[in-house]
């Protein structure tokens, strides 16, 4: 249930972010910017958007998975920070993405792909003790791979460390490369 997730949390902050992209395109954004408002607070409204709702939507599978499967998640304070890692990474991922393509046709030309290798390579559709090395190694650079990885630590009892600070590093760096893109953009 981690796994598929993780892979929800993908496809739905994706579709989220991808206003960023669609504000800018039907003229929006630029309406936007003749208010008060300055870039750097329309952006981050945008990646906190994203953040909530990926934390949302985890929860919720969270919820379901416990009520439906009875999943069994371990301690729910550091289960949360590890959603919140997870959708944290997510939307500054996206936000990123959405900053470095020029319409919606390519974002969603390249965020299922992208969505789906993640999925593949990081256990989201198959366990990861049943793949081939060369894919667990790939799998190491997923965020569904730390996602899955830290559940089994919280579900065991264990603080997720390792996953915790992979995910928030680098969703930080992630964050610092889109937010002057998406400035850039935004004012384009």
């Amino acid at each position: 249930l981690p796994g598929m997730a993780v892979m929800f949390l993908l496809f739905i902050v994706q579709a989220l972010m991808r206003d960023i992209i669609a504000e800018r395109e039907d003229g929006k954004l630029r309406r936007m910017l003749t208010t008060p408002l300055r870039p750097g607070e329309l952006i981050g409204a945008r990646i906190l958007g994203g953040w909530l709702m990926g934390v949302a939507v985890l929860l919720v599978m969270a919820g379901f998975g416990t009520l439906v499967f009875r999943v069994r998640w371990g301690p729910f304070g550091w289960f949360l920070l590890l959603v919140s890692a997870a959708a944290f990474w997510t939307a500054a991922f996206f936000g990123l993405l959405h900053a470095l393509v020029r319409n919606r046709n390519q974002a969603g030309a390249l965020s299922a792909p992208i969505i789906l290798a993640f999925s593949i390579f990081g256990g989201s559709m198959m366990n990861v003790e049943a793949m081939p090395p060369a894919f667990r190694t790939i799998g190491i650079v997923t965020p569904n791979r730390w996602f899955i990885d830290g559940a089994a630590f919280v579900r065991d009892g264990r603080f997720p460390a390792l996953p915790l600070l992979v995910l928030a590093a680098s969703g930080l760096v992630l964050l610092a490369l889109a937010v002057p893109a998406l400035r850039r953009r935004s004012t384009v």
